[in-house]
């Protein structure tokens, strides 16, 4: 791409992206964004088929630190098998995970913004969901193997999963919402994560015996 070209492009991001953060996804528009870009609507059109795909790019960089979390909690799961997964080696394991995660979300501060605070009304509205599922799988599928192991005496149903896991994903996104300093954010959900961990005994009615063959 010529450099000039490049400059423009870059020009209608920079502009783009705060107009979304002003206005949402649903008010914003190309002649707005095209007027402060000091450039004509069809010189957006050269570079992004239309304001679903230029929203699209400006979210990548949010879109890759989701698939880099999602690698991270996949190799913790290799790492620490169902019956370890309320270890005390295991909570170091996801504090290090949740806080490699939230540093990389602060890196790309925009981005994330965009996603969680001004999505209404685009293809992405429902990307917080579409990873509380992911993770609601992933309680269930551990759960279960605690149960069939005879470890876990209390099973909880699917909803109940669904809520302890928006609670932990709705935990992270809201030290970007309300732009909580990162410092103070890494000591919440440091405190988030340790809440969790423990909370996991009596919800699943592990007893000391069982916690010591976990902590084995």
């Amino acid at each position: 791409m010529p450099h000039a070209a490049q400059r423009t492009r870059e020009r209608i991001l920079a502009v783009a992206a705060q107009e979304f953060l002003d206005k949402g996804f649903a008010k914003a528009n190309l002649r707005d964004i095209a007027r402060k870009s000091e450039v004509t609507t069809g010189a957006i059109y050269r570079h992004f088929p239309g304001k679903e795909e230029l929203f699209q790019e400006l979210l990548r960089p949010a879109f890759d630190v989701i698939a880099e979390a999602r690698t991270i909690a996949a190799e913790e799961d290799a790492a620490h098998p169902a019956m370890h997964m309320l270890s005390e080696a295991a909570i170091q394991c996801s504090l290090d995970g949740v806080m490699q995660v939230i540093d990389a979300m602060y890196e790309q501060a925009t981005a994330f913004k965009l996603l969680l605070c001004c999505a209404d009304g685009s293809p992405y509205e429902d990307t917080v969901e579409l990873i509380v599922d992911s993770y609601t799988d992933s309680y269930e599928a551990y759960v279960d193997h605690l149960v069939a192991l005879g470890i876990a005496t209390h099973r909880p149903g699917r909803m109940e999963l669904h809520m302890l896991a928006r609670a932990f994903i709705e935990s992270i996104c809201e030290c970007v919402r309300h732009d909580i300093a990162p410092t103070a954010a890494r000591d919440y959900l440091k405190s988030i994560v340790i809440f969790e961990h423990h909370g996991w005994y009596g919800l699943l009615g592990i007893g000391a015996g069982r916690a010591g063959h976990l902590a084995a």
